[in-house]
């Protein structure tokens, strides 16, 4: 009678753990995805051994991460290993930890997943995210958006906001926001030209080219959006506190990437390369 065949390891679901420790916390989780999904981990794992116990085989010799946080370690370890079978996220995932260990740790399709996924987040990143998160884990759009914000918000720059982005930009941004507000004089301005009769008229018909949002009148309180009933005395005294100028978005979009043009290159440079890291990315570098 014939031995029965040694059972084989099946390729896909014969998962070996690894044992990493952050601060004082012991995690122990399949090594799978940090091997496949990973292009650091996957290099370390390649490297040999020798005739030592490996790293992370055990709790007596755990693989230390140093310089993170074990709360920072539990939000990749949740975004890597849902704990729902139905496809619910975790809703105590930091995505922004995510962002950081999958930058830091190059696992590329999880860092773009969350990229999107802080691209849509409710409430809204604001500005000053977008900026900082931009530059930090090389986002050119998160950062490119952020200016734009910034050049179109009507407050202005505090102290402390400027610090937080550099002088140097803060600088940038007030000067395209000073020039944003020069063309917003000038549309409103060159209306004036025109006769009491159609000056609220051709206001209204101007704003609509420009993206401008007609305020409720201060004069008479006429509200947003009303047509061209307006008595001439209130049309006459109508002037720029009256309109919540904009201008369109893609304007101020090309006015910010002509300023900000050699960091947004940058960041995007280097945004590409963690998304390409084999030779060749530089086909893929091309401004958008």
């Amino acid at each position: 009678m014939s031995e029965p065949a040694t059972p084989r390891r099946d390729d896909v679901y014969y998962w070996e753990l690894v044992t990493f420790q952050v601060e004082d916390l012991l995690f122990r989780v399949p090594r799978h995805h940090f091997q496949k999904k990973s292009h650091v981990f996957r290099d370390m794992f390649a490297l040999p051994q020798g005739d030592q116990e490996p790293e992370g085989n055990s709790d007596a010799n755990p693989i230390k991460l140093e310089g993170i946080l074990a709360t920072e370690f539990t939000s990749l370890l949740r975004a890597l290993y849902p704990r729902y079978i139905t496809g619910k996220m975790d809703a105590n995932i930091d995505w922004k930890s995510v962002l950081k260990l999958a930058t830091l740790w190059e696992f590329l399709e999880l860092r773009m997943s969350t990229v999107d996924k802080l691209s849509s987040s409710q409430p809204p990143m604001t500005a000053w995210e977008k900026i900082e998160l931009g530059r930090r884990y090389f986002v050119h759009n998160w950062l490119r958006s952020g200016y734009v914000d910034l050049v179109s918000q009507p407050e202005t720059l505090s102290k402390e906001e400027a610090e937080t982005i550099g002088y140097a930009a803060a600088f940038s941004i007030s000067r395209l926001r000073e020039e944003s507000r020069k063309k917003q004089r000038k549309i409103l301005s060159s209306t004036r030209k025109i006769g009491y009769n159609n000056f609220y008229t051709q206001n209204y018909r101007i704003g609509k080219a420009h993206a401008i949002t007609l305020a409720s009148c201060s004069k008479c309180g006429t509200s947003a959006g009303s047509s061209c009933i307006l008595c001439s005395g209130c049309v006459i005294e109508l002037d720029s506190t009256d309109y919540n100028l904009e201008l369109p978005k893609s304007e101020i979009e090309g006015a910010v990437n002509a300023e900000f043009r050699k960091e947004l290159e940058d960041v995007h440079t280097e945004g590409v390369k963690l998304a390409y890291p084999a030779q060749g990315w530089m086909d893929a570098v091309v401004l958008k």
